[in-house]
């Protein structure tokens, strides 16, 4: 999937039963090319899975794919409350649908820092 699809766009596969994956930070870099994205709703989020809970912060459209010029945001996980985990899922980008405004060529990169933790369910 793309940012822009229910699902989103995955940053890291499915873990089997048997695991959780722990979300411990992101770092998106977004290398501009001749236009800005329009769209995106301002509401980037990482999140658990295809079509999961948020487990990071939003970001803007005007911070990453909606700029003018190359940028780099650093994602967190959500500390106001305890953020539930699921065994077997993944970890993904998601956000509304941006448009090309038919010159937009820019490239965004995730680095994702995770931890694989056995259950033992």
């Amino acid at each position: 999937g793309d940012i822009g699809h229910a699902s989103g766009a995955t940053l890291v596969t499915n873990a089997s039963s048997a695991y959780t994956l722990e979300f411990v930070s992101a770092v998106a870099i977004y290398d501009f090319d001749t236009a800005a994205y329009t769209g995106g709703a301002n509401d980037l989020v990482i999140a658990i899975g295809s079509g999961g809970a948020a487990i990071s912060g939003v970001c803007s459209t005007a911070n990453l794919l909606g700029a003018a010029g190359d940028k780099i945001v650093y994602f967190v996980p959500l500390a106001t409350a305890a953020v539930p985990m699921s065994v077997g899922t993944g970890i993904s980008l998601r956000g509304p649908a941006y448009t090309n405004p038919g010159t937009a060529a820019g490239v965004l990169r995730v680095y994702t820092t995770y931890r694989i933790i056995t259950t033992g369910l």
